[in-house]
């Protein structure tokens, strides 16, 4: 018996959102991100982070409830959606 794993390249480079659910930071991280937006849950647009990534994305501000990031990668757009508590 043989056994063998692939692994898809586009899933490999999906982004990924951490905590979840998220509190005063949210971590985003992926290959090739050129920007995110953050919208709430009537799809408006409220954040457009301008900093680092790599510091996380402050939400202390925000009110709890469900929340969307949209991840702007090269040639390609996630939306991943988190609550926030």
């Amino acid at each position: 018996v043989s056994m063998s794993a692939s692994v898809d390249a586009d899933a490999a480079s999906d982004p990924r959102l951490w905590p979840v659910p998220a509190h005063d930071h949210i971590h985003v991280q992926g290959n090739d991100i050129q920007g995110v937006e953050l919208f709430d849950d009537l799809g408006r647009v409220i954040a457009v982070p301008s900093s680092s990534l790599a510091s996380g994305i402050d939400l202390g501000w925000a009110a709890p409830g469900l929340y969307h990031l949209r991840v702007m990668q090269r040639g390609r757009c996630s939306v991943i959606p988190f609550i926030k508590e």
